[in-house]
């Protein structure tokens, strides 16, 4: 469904003289947006509203498509050919005005990240993937189901993992992290890159590698311990992006199969000029109790609203966050 431009109060309108008995799907992702932004949840779940796509949502998928079919048993090339598949499809749903790269750029962006950075691992979690692009459902209450396909499950030390690829234009911010000695292995670094430097003259790099000499003893013996801070952060952040989305996933998995799911993987793909590939690993236990809390919120404002209670007061409109940017599309204002 496209709405044409109205305001909220149209908006509103639809929802309140909306059929009310209809089936409604909560998505794991569907969770953050609810909390940050119920009415842009509002416009996809109950009135079924579509948003345009993205060269970088179709990147995203054509990867996807591509990694379903390595570690489904294909190989390279019969894997990038299902992401040209996947590409030709989604091409149709981008407008014209969002067209920044050609089908054959985003082919060759996907080619560049599944070869040069996801392949090694692919191969190494290939015989333990469980299940991969596994489409899963729940009823949750009565015309409420929850469903989701999640990336792949592998098993590892006899425990299973769920696991989720995500593209990103940015790697997690490190500047915040607080260690003794960062300053010392940032100069470290910085030096280093300036004696590659073909301009740096001669007596310059004499001077450069007299400062090295001094500083770069210490900061070798502090870089692993800054390694792990950094990759702590990182974690910390990864948490806050994907944890109640993975757990929606894991307790998907354990309803329908019976097997238990306690721990998350983010597999991150970084679009940067040299493409990078980081993965975060971390315990679900308490993003599952807050997923169940998030899910309650969701159930009782569905059967408040279908009891007549106005969706204003359900499902308000935030338009600071990505999901109200969104909404965009359709708001007069």
């Amino acid at each position: 469904m496209k709405l044409q431009k109205m305001n909220l109060a149209d908006i509103h309108g639809l929802l309140d003289t909306n059929e009310k008995d209809i089936t409604i799907t909560i998505r794991p992702s569907g969770l953050q947006e609810f909390a940050i932004n119920p009415l842009s949840w509002a416009c996809k779940q109950i009135l079924g509203v579509t948003f345009s796509g993205s060269t970088a949502t179709l990147l995203g998928t054509a990867f996807h498509a591509a990694i379903h079919s390595f570690l489904t048993g294909k190989n390279e090339r019969q894997s990038l050919i299902q992401a040209i598949m996947a590409i030709k499809d989604g091409w149709k749903f981008i407008p014209e005005s969002k067209r920044d790269k050609s089908q054959r750029e985003i082919y060759l962006l996907v080619k560049q990240y599944f070869l040069a950075n996801y392949l090694s691992y692919a191969k190494n979690i290939k015989g333990k993937v469980v299940v991969s692009e596994h489409n899963m459902q729940f009823s949750l209450a009565d015309d409420i189901v929850c469903t989701g396909t999640t990336d792949h499950i592998i098993e590892e030390n006899g425990e299973l993992i769920v696991c989720d690829i995500k593209t990103s234009a940015i790697s997690f911010s490190t500047k915040n992290v607080k260690f003794d000695g960062a300053d010392l292995i940032q100069e470290r670094d910085k030096l280093l890159k300036e004696l590659e430097l073909k301009k740096t003259k001669e007596d310059k790099r004499i001077l450069i590698q007299k400062q090295l000499d001094e500083i770069a003893p210490l900061a070798d013996k502090l870089q692993a311990d800054y390694d792990l801070a950094c990759y702590t952060e990182c974690v910390k952040q990864a948490k806050a992006k994907y944890g109640i989305q993975l757990a929606v996933y894991a307790m998907l998995y354990e309803a329908t199969t019976g097997k238990k799911i306690n721990k998350a993987r983010v597999e991150l793909l970084i679009k940067t000029k040299i493409p990078k590939f980081e993965t975060y690993e971390f315990e679900l236990v308490d993003f599952k109790q807050y997923a169940d809390y998030q899910l309650d919120i969701i159930i009782e404002s569905i059967n408040a609203w279908r009891k007549g209670l106005s969706s204003k007061l359900l499902f308000n409109y935030n338009n600071s966050t990505f999901f109200g940017e969104e909404l965009g599309e359709i708001l007069g204002y």
